[in-house]
């Protein structure tokens, strides 16, 4: 399960322990990253998600490409494991 976060949007809605009573492994994604966030936001924006459940975060940018080989990677090491 991913749960997406915009670290420049200043209302997030995933609710605190939101994937709890799911039984699949939770990951959280920054995204622009391209936008350079500063290290502030980003923080904000990944203990969001923590406090959703997510147990890893990834700071990704699909148009420069930042970060999106890391989560390519464990996307498929997590695949194989299910």
């Amino acid at each position: 399960i991913g749960l997406v976060a915009n670290p420049f949007d200043a209302y997030n809605s995933i609710p605190h322990s939101f994937t709890s009573v799911m039984n699949k492994p939770v990951i959280g994604i920054v995204t622009h990253m391209d936008q350079q966030p500063s290290p502030e936001l980003q923080e904000r924006t990944a203990a969001f998600l923590r406090e959703g459940g997510a147990q890893q975060v990834f700071f990704v940018s699909p148009l420069s490409g930042e970060g999106m080989e890391e989560l390519r990677h464990y996307l498929d090491e997590e695949g194989e494991k299910l």
